[in-house]
C-alpha cells in the first residue's frame, strides 16, 4: 500500500489508531533515511552506523522522539547485543532539558549517589550505587568495572535515578547502554515519601551475545580488586607520574582542561591535578588512555572521552 492510498482511506474507527500520524511518520522516516544514508557515508557517523542506513535512521527517529537532533542521536545511542540503547549521561541530559533535576552529590571510585526530582516537586528521589552493591551483582569481574568502576558507578546510579524521576521524559527507555554491555540490571520499585529510595531490586540476567539462553553474568572477580575503603588509600607514585606524562604526549593532549575533563570521566571525580590521585585511579586513566592510544581511530575515541567529561562536569 502507498502512502498516496493510504490518504485516501476514508475514516476508521478510533480503535484502529490515528491513521493520519501514521502517514505523517512513514513520510517523516522516508525523509530521515534519506538524510541516515547520506550520513552513514562520512567519516562523521560514528562507527556502529557505518553503511548501516536502516539502523542509522532508527536511531535518529527514536532519538528524535527524545528530543535529540539528528548527529546527537547518532552518538547517544549504542547497540549491544542487538539492542539499541542510550547512554546514561544521555538519559541525564534528556532529564535535563525537560526542566528536572539531577545532580551527582557524591562521586568516587567505590560510591556514587546521584539525586533527582522533577519539575515543581519538592522530594528528591536518591540513587546509591557502592561497590557492595556492583559486587551483589556480579559486575566488578567485568572489564568496564574493572578499568573505571567509578565512572561505572555514576552511570548506573545515573541512569536508575532518571527511570525514578522522568521515566515520561525517556519514555520508558528501561535500561541504558552501560546497564547492557553489563548484562544484568536491577528493576526497581519505587515507593513514595521524601528521598524515596528503591524498596525492592531484582537481579535480572540477560543473555550473552551470540549464546541463546546463556547467563551473562561472569564469576565476579572483586577478590582481584584491591579496594581500601578505611584509612589513607595508597597515592599515586611517581613511575605513573612518568607514565601518565608520557601517553599525554603521544596522544597530543597538552591543555590541563582537557587533561582534567578525560581524566574526571574516567575515574568519576574531579581532580586539582594528577598528583591527588589515587594510585587505583592512576592505573585505570592509563590502562583507558593506553586503549585509546591502540584504537583504530585515537582521536575519535579521544573526543568522545572529553565529550563525555564536559557533560559530566556540566551537570554537577
Amino acid at each position: 500500500m502507498t502512502v498516496e492510498t493510504m490518504q485516501q482511506m476514508p475514516d476508521v474507527p478510533e480503535r484502529y489508531g490515528n491513521l493520519d500520524a501514521l502517514v505523517q511518520w512513514t513520510q517523516a522516516a522516508e525523509a530521515v533515511y534519506k538524510i541516515a544514508d547520506q550520513i552513514c557515508r562520512t567519516s562523521f557517523c560514528p562507527k556502529p552506523y557505518q553503511q548501516k542506513p536502516f539502523e542509522a535512521t532508527a536511531a535518529i527517529l527514536a532519538g528524535s522522539e527524545v528530543g535529540l537532533s539528528p548527529m546527537a542521536a547518532l552518538k547517544a545511542f549504542d547497540v549491544i547485543q542487538g539492542q539499541a540503547a542510550p547512554r546514561a549521561i544521555t538519559l541525564r541530559a534528556i532529564v535535563q532539558s525537560r526542566g528536572h533535576q539531577i545532580e551527582v552529590v557524591e562521586q568516587s571510585g567505590v560510591r556514587a549517589v546521584v539525586r533527582g526530582r522533577r519539575q515543581g516537586e519538592t522530594d528528591w528521589q536518591t540513587s546509591t550505587w557502592d561497590l557492595d552493591r556492583a559486587r551483589g551483582l556480579d559486575l566488578l569481574g567485568k572489564d568496564n568495572w574493572r578499568k573505571q568502576p567509578g565512572a561505572m558507578l555514576v552511570a548506573r546510579a545515573t541512569s536508575e535515578c532518571a527511570r525514578l524521576v522522568a521515566a515520561d521524559a525517556i519514555l520508558g527507555i528501561p535500561y541504558c547502554a552501560e546497564e547492557l554491555e553489563d548484562g544484568v540490571f536491577e528493576v526497581t520499585h519505587v515507593r513514595s515519601g521524601r528521598a524515596r529510595v528503591a524498596d525492592r531490586q531484582e537481579a535480572v540476567a540477560l543473555p550473552d551475545a551470540g549464546q541463546s539462553g546463556a547467563p551473562a553474568i561472569e564469576a565476579s572477580a572483586a577478590a582481584d580488586i584491591p579496594v581500601d575503603v578505611s584509612g589513607s588509600p595508597e597515592m599515586i607514585d611517581q613511575e605513573q607520574v612518568a607514565a601518565l606524562g608520557d601517553i599525554w604526549k603521544a596522544l597530543k593532549v597538552t591543555a590541563r582542561d582537557q587533561k582534567s575533563r578525560a581524566t574526571a570521566a574516567v575515574i568519576g571525580r574531579e581532580v586539582a591535578s594528577s598528583t591527588d590521585m589515587t594510585h587505583a585511579e592512576a592505573d585505570m586513566l592509563l590502562v583507558e588512555l593506553a586503549r585509546i592510544a591502540q584504537a583504530e581511530d585515537p582521536a575519535a575515541e579521544l573526543d568522545q572521552l572529553l565529550n563525555a567529561g564536559a557533560l559530566s562536569g556540566a551537570a554537577q
